[in-house]
């Protein structure tokens, strides 16, 4: 048998991660970010303050923070607890660095699906990754430079730029 609280939101409590220093359960939970905000949830949950005393609202609190620890747990999102006057922003970018590596082999990994899925998809295509590739050994046994300037522009630079457009959009 659910409790009060479960039964009047259950419905609302599907959370989604939004952001890397704050959790959103279904946009319906801002009043939780406000001072006195599970003063205002009670009174919205029971009607009024007569039930309301320290040890109900510590109470209602703690049942609220079991539930998002228990939700952030079977949905694999890691939960931190900061103390007052921490730089949030700080802990998050450690746990953004450690994905730049997927992210750049994600983007190559795109960047070389899409041009085969083009290449093949458009027939006049087909035929120019051949015609370059015999003008770049062409031009190669000449000038050995552009080589290296080929290799750093297709494969370092390019997927940089494609990275640096994706985290700006």
């Amino acid at each position: 048998m659910a409790d009060d609280f479960t039964e009047r939101y259950g419905a609302l409590l599907t959370g989604s991660y939004d952001c890397v220093d704050r959790v959103v359960l279904n946009a319906f939970f801002p009043i939780g970010h406000n001072p006195g905000g599970f003063r205002c949830w009670w009174r919205r949950l029971y009607g009024s303050d007569d039930q309301l005393d320290d040890t109900h609202l510590m109470r209602m609190a703690g049942r609220f923070a079991r539930r998002v620890k228990a939700w952030a747990a079977a949905n694999g999102v890691p939960v931190i607890f900061c103390k007052a006057g921490e730089r949030k922003h700080l802990i998050a970018e450690r746990y953004l660095e450690e994905k730049i590596g997927l992210q750049a082999a994600f983007v190559h990994l795109l960047y070389n699906v899409f041009a085969i899925i083009v290449i093949y998809v458009i027939p006049v295509l087909r035929p120019v990754p051949l015609f370059c590739a015999e003008t770049l050994a062409r031009i190669a046994a000449e000038r050995k430079w552009v080589v290296a300037v080929y290799l750093i522009a297709v494969f370092i630079v390019l997927p940089a730029l494609v990275i640096i457009l994706v985290g700006v959009l």
